[in-house]
């Protein structure tokens, strides 16, 4: 079974649950996520991971604002 679980800020999380006998749960658990990984690899696809701009500016007296994401700071 394959659900859309969350759309978050970086990514799109799916649930993948299979059933299987419990004496080969980490066998085919591993298993599961070494082919998904590898189709990702042959189709192009990418893990995303979380990024943050960092904007400094520095005014001539030595202040300035930091902006982080959608928030700015005087420093």
């Amino acid at each position: 079974m394959i659900k859309l679980h969350q759309l978050a800020d970086s990514s799109v999380n799916f649930v993948v649950r299979a059933w299987t006998a419990k004496e080969r749960y980490w066998d085919v658990y591993w298993d599961l996520t070494r082919a998904v990984k590898l189709r990702f690899d042959q189709e192009g696809i990418t893990i995303p991971f979380p990024q943050r701009e960092l904007h400094v500016n520095v005014g001539k007296g030595g202040g300035g604002s930091v902006t982080v994401g959608d928030t700015q700071r005087k420093t």
